[in-house]
């Protein structure tokens, strides 16, 4: 096998990698299996950052909990040239209310080399126009990410009918 680089092994039948000594049916089923893996990794389509430099580039990858019937809040973990590290639901709540904690909204922060995070969550009824509960919890975990350097760029709202931000509302 030694004599194959790894790109002219993977273009090899099954039949051939049997010949060798030592390889069978499984070995050979693991070897194009993790040859396989590997090329699907570095897919150009993988390698492509997502970059969230707008609120429209964060607004497209909210659409799937526009239209949910529960509120969802999400957290975009963004490095230091804005590309997206994670994207993670931190929380589900009810039709209108939801609990979360910056210490729920920080810890995958923390774990990983973030720099900033934008917050979203969605709001069943159709209005994006922010409550007084979100006006609070925007301002609490704005204040928890000045505290741990990592600044909350914006929190948004979305909805079937629209969105709000805060950062373009210049509020919170």
């Amino acid at each position: 096998l030694r004599k194959y680089s790894l790109k002219a092994l993977a273009g090899q039948s099954p039949e051939l990698l049997r010949r060798f000594p030592g390889i069978g049916k499984v070995k050979t089923a693991r070897i194009l299996a993790a040859l396989e893996l590997g090329a699907r990794v570095y897919l150009p389509s993988n390698l492509t950052k997502i970059t969230i430099r707008s609120t429209q580039d964060a607004v497209q990858q909210l659409r799937e909990i526009v239209n949910k019937q529960q509120e969802y809040l999400l957290v975009f973990y963004l490095n230091a040239r804005y590309e997206l590290l994670q994207k993670e639901i931190v929380g589900q709540g009810s039709l209108n209310h939801m609990m979360i904690t910056a210490k729920e909204i920080f810890a995958p922060a923390v774990a990983s080399p973030c720099a900033m995070i934008i917050v979203a969550h969605n709001h069943p009824s159709g209005d994006p126009t922010p409550s007084d509960d979100d006006i609070a919890f925007t301002k609490r975990i704005h204040e928890a990410g000045e505290v741990m350097g990592i600044p909350m760029l914006d929190h948004l709202i979305v909805s079937a009918t629209g969105y709000f931000s805060f950062r373009d509302n210049k509020r919170g």
